[in-house]
């Protein structure tokens, strides 16, 4: 019976074992592939690979379990130092090529999951030629294989080799016929190559202009990076030269540290698009297949949030900032939803998008925090920017959503000194200047309102309160989750228990965790345990005194 191609690679590990089929120790000897000629042979029929290829790919297998795993680390199981392994660099680059192993900027080897699925069927690992793929497709792919190398998965240099495998079976799509246009020919160096695909990526994106600090984190060395920001800097870069890219200028003000991809040629490489002002940018959330949720509130907070609900209406928003307009009012719609946790501020948003057929930008103020000076600025800018893009790149105004907001809605400090103070004041301050001049839907949510800057609470035009639901509303909320609760159970639980709209869904869903593990429906005694219980974890509900 014919060896399958992981026993083949086995067999080439025995060979270089020392001491025995139970040993961990290996010494390799170029002599030894003379061993397995009949198993190299077959290898390099089915697998396109050489004698040595397999060797180091069969090793690469065996120790890629390993937390680290390198060419230097892969030379000392072997016996060998350094240099000797060096001396191979171009096999594991045929390696790499196939696809059959990665190698990271910093060195480290993996095999892809995918290949080692294709041995265990005993089926050449073939790595897939991408045709027939649309500019924009291919600009999915640059994104991902340029965020790969900056989590250092992958070099700057297997980056290129992969992006450059996509143009050479893509050539028709704009983008690769642009690419060669303005890049190609003017015969630029791997850097420009690599420093134009990170350009292009980041105005694909939706920037205006690329800040020089933007591209550090994509280079593999510190000094590459330093090497095109002095030439730019001196304007000395061949993409400068031949006019291919070129300083940003704002009100005729050139700024020394922006740069952008002249117009005319973003047209032509978006072209497939229709040009770059038609380039879909920013990725809204869409609530149109969110599951609709009955939301109760109390009488006073429901008549407002029905107000809001109409406002939002896509023939009543129109109408109502044309008129605005008209008058020389502000047209944006800036509301503070604030209250307690589990009122349903956020889930008010996503179900009045969903009803008025809006998407939302939501803003993750974890992600736009940066510990690094200046970055958190940007990121807020940035943040208001794509909500401007996304103005223009939809037919309803979306909504853009700053969710648990409490950081950045807070009292400016006086006379800040440190470093994180001065941030914070500086955020606030940009905020509060987009505020002012802001077009479209913006609603921020918070649980702390005693600590809100006044000059916060003067730009939203609309303040909600969410108060924790009254008598009637948590009856109501208790019977939409538990249908077959009686009226009279759902009212003693809603009289018995002070519980906002979160608290009860939290208790909702321990009681179906519980049916399904036990398979069996918890009855009303046990429903009441977890109020208990829900009621001792928030610290803040006491159930009132008496027996249920």
């Amino acid at each position: 019976m014919e060896q399958t191609l992981l026993e083949i690679l086995d067999q080439m590990i025995n060979v270089i074992k020392v001491d025995g089929e139970d040993s961990d120790t290996y010494r390799f000897d170029p002599i030894d592939l003379n061993l397995v000629e009949e198993e190299t042979a077959i290898l390099q029929e089915k697998m396109g690979i050489t004698p040595m290829q397999s060797l180091l790919f069969a090793v690469c297998i065996l120790k890629s379990a390993n937390r680290s795993m390198t060419i230097a680390t892969i030379g000392r199981e072997l016996g060998l130092n350094y240099l000797e392994m060096l001396s191979y660099s171009a096999d594991f680059n045929a390696l790499r090529d196939k696809g059959l192993i990665s190698m990271s900027q910093n060195g480290e080897l993996d095999v892809p999951a995918e290949v080692i699925s294709s041995l265990m069927e005993n089926r050449p690992f073939v790595k897939k030629v991408e045709t027939n793929l649309s500019s924009k497709t291919l600009m999915f792919y640059i994104k991902k294989y340029l965020k790969m190398v900056k989590r250092e998965t992958i070099s700057s240099k297997q980056c290129l080799i992969e992006i450059e495998n996509l143009f050479a079976n893509n050539p028709e799509t704009s983008v690769v016929m642009g690419y060669r246009r303005y890049v190609d020919a003017n015969h630029v160096d791997a850097l420009e190559h690599f420093f134009f695909l990170v350009m292009l990526n980041l105005m694909y994106a939706g920037r205006d202009y690329v800040e020089v600090d933007d591209i550090e984190d994509y280079f593999d060395y510190y000094n590459d990076f330093i090497m095109v920001s002095e030439k730019l800097g001196s304007d000395s870069l061949d993409l400068q030269k031949n006019e291919v890219i070129e300083r940003y200028s704002e009100d005729g003000v050139v700024n020394p540290n922006f740069y952008l991809i002249k117009e005319h040629i973003l047209n032509d490489l978006f072209s497939d698009f229709g040009g770059v002002n038609k380039v879909p940018t920013v990725s809204l959330k869409d609530c149109a297949n969110k599951p609709t949720k009955h939301m109760f509130y109390s009488k006073e907070d429901q008549a407002l949030i029905e107000r809001l609900g109409n406002l939002l209406e896509p023939g009543q928003f129109g109408k109502v900032a044309e008129a605005m307009e008209n008058k020389g009012l502000r047209t944006g719609f800036t509301c503070l939803f604030y209250g307690a946790p589990g009122t349903g501020k956020t889930e008010t948003v996503y179900q009045l998008a969903k009803k008025t057929g809006r998407k939302i930008l939501e803003a993750d103020i974890a992600r736009l925090k940066n510990c690094y000076v200046g970055e958190f600025e940007k990121n807020v800018r940035r943040l208001f920017h794509s909500y401007r893009v996304a103005l223009n790149e939809n037919e309803l105004t979306p909504i853009l959503l700053f969710n648990e907001a409490d950081a950045i809605l807070g009292k400016r400090m006086s006379g800040a000194e440190k470093s994180v103070d001065k941030m914070e004041n500086a955020v606030q301050n940009i905020l509060l200047q987009e505020m002012e001049n802001f077009r479209g839907i913006m609603i921020a949510t918070t649980n702390l309102t005693g600590n809100l800057d006044a000059a916060f609470e003067r730009r939203f035009l609309y303040k909600v309160c969410f108060h924790k639901p009254d008598l009637t509303a948590r009856t109501n909320i208790w019977k939409s989750m538990l249908a077959d609760l009686s009226s009279d159970d759902a009212l003693h639980l809603a009289e018995n228990f002070d519980f906002s709209g979160g608290q009860i869904e939290n208790v909702v869903r321990k009681k179906e965790i519980d049916a399904i593990l036990n398979g069996v429906e918890p009855d009303y005694d046990a429903i009441c345990n977890y109020c208990r219980e829900e009621s001792v974890v928030k610290g803040n509900t006491r159930s009132k005194i008496g027996f249920m």
